[in-house]
């Protein structure tokens, strides 16, 4: 079972956030292979992150199951819920801090280089929800 990632974000608001991370990604592709075919699936998985994911839940996933979107889904709310919880951020998590997680690592949310990719997420939320925020704390 998955574990679950902060206990107030509501789902719908989880999968709108997988939804936009997803478009951003690979414009939902899960065939996709990129950044130097060193990612792969709709979520642009690295190796890294398939081998921190199973460190951390004790699965055996292979990179080549990045492609499968369940399993995608389900590591990256494995890899956010351990990186993104209040402890380790001092706050509670916001999506903010989830999609800087994701494309910056553990540290993500202190890195500069990771704004450019919360902006094109959040640009692509608002999108979804018709202009309305998205709130995830």
């Amino acid at each position: 079972m998955a574990p679950f990632l902060q206990a107030s974000a509501s789902v719908m608001n989880l999968s709108a956030l997988f939804a936009a991370m997803i478009t951003v990604e690979s414009a939902g592709n899960d065939a996709a292979i990129g950044d130097q075919k060193r990612a792969r699936g709709a979520l642009q998985i690295h190796a890294c992150v398939v081998h921190d994911v199973n460190r951390i839940a004790g699965t055996r996933f292979t990179h080549r199951d990045a492609h499968r979107r369940d399993v995608a889904l389900w590591m990256a709310t494995t890899y956010l819920g351990h990186y993104g919880n209040p402890q380790r951020l001092g706050h509670a998590p916001t999506a903010e801090d989830y999609a800087r997680i994701w494309v910056g690592g553990p540290t993500g949310p202190k890195r500069a280089s990771t704004l450019r990719y919360w902006k094109r997420v959040e640009r692509q939320l608002r999108k979804q929800s018709g202009g309305q925020q998205i709130a995830l704390r």
